[in-house]
């Protein structure tokens, strides 16, 4: 019996079950850059787990020492809103509606950076689980897994360029990774309430993930819908019951609309401003470079006009389990880009990202999608881009041009959207499966 064969018999799963070999290419793709920032952040260095010691402001486990103070301010009964952990981090504070800070409580006893340590483990942890999740997914779908896929989408959760800096600097974006994967997971189970309380958890952290709920109404998940809808509401109302109405409009009236940074897209969203993962950047450019007086709110509008038609070309004819899966990857693409929301956010998209490339295995428009998966791991910020466009030569011009306005990774959504378009609308589909 050879190696493989004894670790079948062993635990009941192969280390390699089929030979996916774009899937891998994709998924391995995402961790030689996330290793590489493990490795050269300026606090970690080779794992040295120096926490908290650069004075540049955005030091190591910087986003967990502000839920770290949020919660020791609570404890002690003073506010904890617009409260930065010293002098030099004035720009991180607490962003969440009031209710989420009672997550955060169990950890005010304990001193901040060995609650950043016990943070960062359960984050690992919820990769784990996220990485449970996601492979019965696929498995569900008729697709075997072995070994070898379970380590490649755990290191997409744990280790990958997506989320190294959300673990270096304590953020939640693996565990929201998770609830998004457990909520499409519930729902392909018929567990609506499940469903619909994971992702209501999740937008109530950072509120624009409450657009999953467009494909609960396409699939007429009524149940589901209820049950996000009554989470979000009961967590609203359980933040004026612990900290009081004045808490609760302070955060809609101060907190919500200095999350938008509408200023920094009027007449189009500079290359050195935020690391914005928008389709709103384009369209600043293109709508101020019509029209140079148009008022703000038409950049959201058209942003709510080109993702709505987006998500019809996806929502019209849904009969296969691909269409479905192309249905939710394309929700989720738009509920990642209609507003400005950073890289950072990408685990919510983990689940269908990684259902496809095991399950769709055929056609021209599945070579695209791969190209749009490799483009996706090329995080280079839009400056970065402009300064590598100076020893492209010829390209130089057209690259600089496309740099000014659009990031890599939204073009990497736009190309792997364009493979999907392009399957349920060619002689692709014929056979529909």
């Amino acid at each position: 019996m050879t190696q493989d064969g004894w670790l079948a018999a062993a635990t009941g799963r192969p280390l390699v079950a089929r030979r996916y070999f774009g899937a891998w290419l994709v998924l391995l793709a995402t961790l030689p850059l996330g290793l590489y920032r493990y490795y050269t952040s300026p606090d970690i260095g080779l794992l040295t787990w120096r926490v908290g010691e650069s004075t540049s402001g955005a030091y190591m486990g910087i986003n967990y020492h502000v839920y770290h103070v949020a919660a020791q301010r609570v404890l002690a009964g003073e506010p904890f809103y617009g409260v930065a952990p010293d002098t030099a981090t004035g720009n991180f504070v607490y962003l969440y509606p009031p209710v989420t800070v009672t997550g955060f409580l169990p950890f005010g006893s304990l001193d901040w950076t060995t609650g950043y340590l016990v943070f960062t483990f359960l984050s690992l942890c919820g990769a784990l689980a996220a990485t449970v999740v996601v492979v019965r997914y696929v498995e569900s779908l008729g697709t075997p897994l072995g070994w070898l896929d379970l380590a490649l989408v755990f290191g997409l959760f744990a280790l990958s360029i997506h989320v190294s800096a959300t673990v270096y600097f304590g953020n939640i974006n693996v565990l929201l990774g998770l609830a998004f994967a457990a909520g499409f997971w519930a729902l392909r189970q018929d567990r609506e309430c499940a469903a619909g309380t994971a992702f209501g958890i999740a937008a109530l952290f950072k509120l624009f993930p409450a657009l999953v709920g467009l494909w609960l109404l396409r699939d007429r998940r009524w149940e589901a819908t209820a049950a996000a809808i009554g989470t979000g509401v009961a967590g609203l109302l359980a933040g004026i019951a612990l900290f009081g109405v004045d808490t609760t409009v302070h955060f809609f009236r101060t907190v919500v609309p200095n999350r938008s940074d509408s200023a920094a897209f009027v007449g189009g969203l500079p290359a050195d401003g935020p690391f914005y993962v928008t389709v709103q950047r384009p369209l600043s450019h293109l709508l101020w470079g019509l029209w140079p007086g148009a008022p703000y709110p038409l950049l959201p509008a058209s942003a709510a006009l080109v993702c709505g038609a987006t998500l019809a070309v996806f929502y019209r004819r849904i009969e296969t389990e691909r269409d479905r899966l192309m249905a939710i990857f394309a929700t989720v693409v738009v509920t990642l880009v209609a507003v400005p929301s950073f890289r950072l956010y990408a685990p919510l998209l983990f689940l269908p990202l990684v259902a496809l490339l095991y399950t769709w295995t055929d056609g021209a428009g599945r070579r695209l999608f791969l190209a749009g998966g490799l483009l996706f791991s090329v995080v280079a910020r839009p400056r970065h881009v402009l300064t590598a466009s100076e020893f492209l030569g010829p390209l130089e011009a057209p690259v600089a041009a496309a740099g000014r306005v659009v990031t890599i990774q939204l073009l990497a959504y736009g190309v792997m959207l364009a493979a999907c378009g392009w399957h349920l609308h060619s002689g692709e589909n014929i056979h529909r499966q």
